[in-house]
């Protein structure tokens, strides 16, 4: 039976140190979250305060005018928007999908 030293010496040779290491982040960083669960129950008031009712505004916000009157342009930046993303999908397929070809130097 191989003894506690021979395990761990054989577990550091064939784990890669940054794979060891994020394996260790992420450990730590599920700790932390079970940690806070647990401190959130505990300082749960046992006293909740009881709704109320209140009364709402009879009108409601106001726009400024200068949008009630140019509402038609939301679709201009849609557009824009659709266009933009469609520029940045298609660059990075084509970055993508470029054959490599061989430098010689």
């Amino acid at each position: 039976m191989k003894s506690i030293q021979e395990f761990f010496q054989s577990l550091y040779n064939h784990i890669h140190p940054l794979t060891a290491g994020l394996l260790v982040l992420v450990i730590l960083l599920l700790a932390m979250i079970a940690w806070s669960a647990y401190f959130s129950h505990v300082t749960v008031n046992s006293n909740p305060p009881t709704p109320t009712l209140t009364s709402l505004p009879n009108e409601a916000t106001p726009l400024p005018i200068e949008w009630q009157e140019n509402a038609h342009q939301t679709n201009g930046i849609v557009l824009g928007g659709v266009i933009l993303v469609l520029i940045v999908v298609g660059g990075t397929l084509s970055t993508i999908l470029r054959r490599q070809v061989p430098r010689t130097r």
